[in-house]
């Protein structure tokens, strides 16, 4: 967004409120998967109006990406569990979450059941078990390829925890 002469801060508020967009329009899409004519959309209202919603309403950091990507892992996870969706599709959002945030790794159990759920339904297990565990190192790799060629340094992150105090050796 350089070229039409935008500041960093304005161009990553943009984004922030383009994630809402598209959290807001794959709420509304799950709402109506999981709803039924009499709960109505009542699960849509209570993601709308919880607190996280305030991050796509330009709030400048990574937080905003990284909870649209997870929301798009556990909505692709439930389309996945349905056999609706290759199981492609919540380890590529959970990788791209982890990419974001280190905090997605938690929600690498899920994974592991979808996994497994995908070794329930399939004819081949072990072609199964090479296909994903193939695709997630790769996919994997591509991400730290891709986060080393940016220029992170592992060291500076580790300087930034000991000079706010998280580190033990500080």
């Amino acid at each position: 967004l350089k070229k039409i002469d935008l500041l960093p801060i304005h161009s990553y508020s943009i984004i922030s409120c383009f994630a809402g967009v598209v959290f807001i329009l794959s709420a509304i899409k799950l709402s109506q998967v999981i709803c039924d004519e009499s709960s109505g959309h009542f699960p849509f209202l209570i993601l709308i109006l919880s607190g996280f919603m305030q991050l796509f309403f330009g709030y400048v950091e990574s937080y905003s990406i990284f909870y649209l990507l997870l929301f798009l892992f556990y909505m692709s996870s439930l389309h996945a569990l349905k056999n609706s969706l290759s199981i492609y599709v919540p380890l590529t959002f959970f990788i791209l979450a982890c990419a974001f945030h280190q905090t997605a790794v938690f929600t690498f159990p899920s994974i592991i059941f979808l996994i497994w759920i995908g070794l329930k339904n399939s004819t081949d297990k072990r072609k199964t078990v090479l296909k994903y565990g193939l695709f997630s190192f790769t996919f994997g790799l591509f991400i730290v390829a891709a986060i080393y060629l940016m220029g992170f340094k592992f060291a500076d992150y580790a300087h930034m925890l000991e000079d706010r105090g998280v580190s033990n050796n500080s």
